[in-house]
């Protein structure tokens, strides 16, 4: 291990220790009967993992191809409207503040990240209990927040907007998810599919059908098979025209990134078959046992319903880059139904389902122990390895080559 992978495995480790400890904090609050002081101790509390993420990702270092992009659109932007991002004008204004502000970019990276979780533990305060497990494995759930910067961004305020949500205040729903849309289209299903998912909170999906279709789609089904994507990205396209600089791209190219016949964000991942037996082994249990484990918590069939759909569709999707982004803001539900069978089974099972609640929470959290180990010194910079410079670019264009 190098000096840098050693680094990065050290505060990775930390944050990870400090999310853990921070939830079991928060979830000691349920024993307090006035609902107001719950409130005050709960964000008095979820500072320290909001800090703590913000300086573990928010220091990283030209850590993904989108931080340099970004850094190079962040200098950039000087107009709310500009063609690249003319469906964005929400990132835009933000840019622009920030910059009227005297803000840097890797201080608009800390931010982001500080916003990211400062949202998801506003969605998470419903679910007190859960969130020593919680916590740490958002590490995972938003790893790719490495990377797609401005995706998550928009993913914050839609958080905002899902807590809303699920407390039927939907004009505030309506707000933050016109929000997320104006910061990146991209978050446009997901809001369509949590405004017209309310039936998903009456009936759980059927265990066993779930898991024949999700095995089929993890082992069976390959994404270039799939050429309605075509079709359906070809009507969108009629529909909304010009209305985004980037998604045109995708969209008159979905034929390339399903075949990965195209370049940079339209190539196909190629998941081991080891792989795949540890997402089968990992999220089958949840699609068998998780109904138990939901019962007692709030919009548990919700929650069940949205992780289960969830696996099924990023089975198919997660073989391809730009596709699969569009899994990730379901991740939430996963870890939120994952930490209620880690907990279902470690307090009230036998010995061998407190074995397999272990097993379940370190198959989730693998990727974090293989990190070090998978990934190229560059990619696990901090701005301490910059030497001043703001992009990273050097390393891909290596690559690329």
């Amino acid at each position: 291990m190098t000096t840098t992978a050693f680094i990065y495995f050290i505060l990775q480790w930390t944050t990870f220790f400090i999310l853990f400890q921070c939830g079991k904090r928060m979830d000691n609050l349920v024993r307090i009967p006035n609902q107001e002081h719950i409130h005050k101790d709960f964000w008095s509390i979820a500072m320290v993992p909001i800090v703590a993420y913000a300086l573990f990702l928010g220091l990283r270092w030209g850590r993904d191809i989108d931080y340099n992009v970004y850094a190079e659109r962040y200098d950039a932007i000087d107009s709310i409207f500009a063609e690249e991002s003319n469906s964005s004008p929400l990132f835009a204004c933000i840019v622009l503040l920030c910059k009227a502000l005297g803000i840097s970019y890797p201080v608009f990276i800390i931010l982001q990240c500080a916003f990211l979780m400062f949202s998801a533990l506003l969605f998470l305060s419903d679910y007190l209990g859960y969130l020593k497990w919680i916590l740490p494995m958002l590490l995972v759930a938003f790893s790719s927040n490495d990377n797609l910067i401005r995706f998550f961004l928009a993913q914050s305020f839609m958080f905002i907007g899902l807590y809303y949500y699920t407390h039927e205040k939907y004009l505030k729903f309506s707000l933050f998810s016109i929000c997320a849309c104006l910061s990146h289209l991209g978050l446009a299903p997901f809001v369509m599919v949590i405004a017209l998912s309310k039936f998903l909170n009456n009936l759980y999906l059927p265990r066993s059908i779930s898991i024949l279709i999700y095995a089929y789609a993890l082992f069976f089904v390959n994404i270039s098979d799939m050429r309605f994507l075509v079709v359906v990205s070809s009507n969108i396209l009629s529909l909304f025209g010009e209305s985004d600089f980037g998604m045109i791209g995708y969209l008159e190219g979905m034929d390339d990134i399903i075949n990965g016949t195209g370049e940079g964000g339209t190539l196909l991942f190629e998941h081991s078959f080891t792989n795949k037996i540890k997402s089968f082994l990992t999220f089958v249990p949840l699609i068998l046992y998780g109904q138990n484990a939901v019962v007692n918590i709030k919009n548990g069939k919700y929650i069940y319903n949205l992780a289960v759909i969830s696996l099924i569709i990023g089975a198919v999707f997660g073989q391809a880059e730009i596709l699969s982004r569009y899994i990730y803001s379901f991740n939430i539900f996963i870890v939120i139904a994952l930490a209620a069978l880690i907990y279902h089974w470690k307090v009230l099972g036998n010995h061998l389902q407190l074995f397999y609640s272990y097993l379940l929470f370190f198959l989730y959290c693998y990727a974090l122990v293989t990190a070090p180990f998978a990934r190229e010194d560059y990619q696990m910079y901090f701005l301490w390895d910059s030497n001043g410079s703001i992009t990273n670019w050097a390393p891909y264009h290596n690559i690329m080559r």
